[in-house]
This record gives C-alpha cells, sequence and structure tokens, in this order.
C-alpha cells in the first residue's frame, strides 16, 4: 500500500532505516543481556530490610509506633539503632563537648543516623 503513494526511492529509504533501526534495537538489547550477565546482582533492600545499626527498619519503627512522646520516640529508636555503649563512646558532632572534656569522641556511623533521621516518626508533627 506504501508502494502504490510513496515514490519508490522513498519506500526503499524508509525500508533501509527501518532494517538499521532493527539492527541497532538487536544490539543494544545484546548489550543489555551481556551486562546483566557480568554485572553482580545488588540485593535489593526494600525499606523492610534496611538494617538501622543492631535493628531493621521496620523493628525501628515498630517499637517507636508505641512512643507517647517524642523523646520517648528518640530515645527508642537510638537505642535499638545504637545500643547504650556505642551512644556513651560516640558524638553527633565529632567535636569536644565542652573545654575540659579530656578527649574528642568519634562520630556516629553517619549512614545508620541518616537513615534514622530520615524515616522520622508520623505520629509527632512540628
Amino acid at each position: 500500500m506504501l508502494r502504490r503513494f510513496a515514490p519508490r526511492d522513498a519506500y526503499f529509504r524508509l525500508e533501509q532505516s527501518f532494517q538499521e533501526l532493527q539492527r541497532e534495537q538487536d544490539q543494544l538489547e545484546r548489550r543489555v543481556r551481556r551486562l546483566e550477565k557480568t554485572t553482580p546482582t545488588k540485593k535489593s533492600t526494600t525499606t523492610s530490610e534496611e538494617k538501622l545499626g543492631n535493628s531493621t527498619l521496620v523493628e525501628v519503627k515498630s517499637a517507636v509506633q508505641v512512643a507517647t512522646t517524642p523523646f520517648e520516640a528518640i530515645k527508642t529508636a537510638l537505642l535499638m539503632t545504637f545500643g547504650k555503649d556505642y551512644i556513651l563512646d560516640h558524638s553527633v558532632t565529632g567535636k569536644r563537648a565542652n573545654k575540659t572534656a579530656a578527649t574528642v569522641k568519634p562520630v556516629y556511623d553517619q549512614a545508620a543516623f541518616a537513615r534514622l533521621v530520615k524515616f522520622g516518626n508520623p505520629n509527632f508533627k512540628r
């Protein structure tokens, strides 16, 4: 049908470009399959499996859900994430607490701390 209404050379050019596109698509599909085979698959972690220090995100969220005050929620989340000894031996900023402090405490695990801050608690609004 296209042949009747289009000039013959235009039809052949369209046919050639279509075949080139098909070849290019085939090459890209082969490249994707090859990359999928060679690239190690990363274990997809959903938010339910995501670790927050000692606990998973779901465990921390469920414990924080029963908190009645923001202080209680933050205390529970921090203790479940880092543990009492870790909290006492580390600092949020990594700076000396005051001039009389003997040593500077190391900084919290920033990745775990950022995930903890990110999830927050929807029960407590500003």
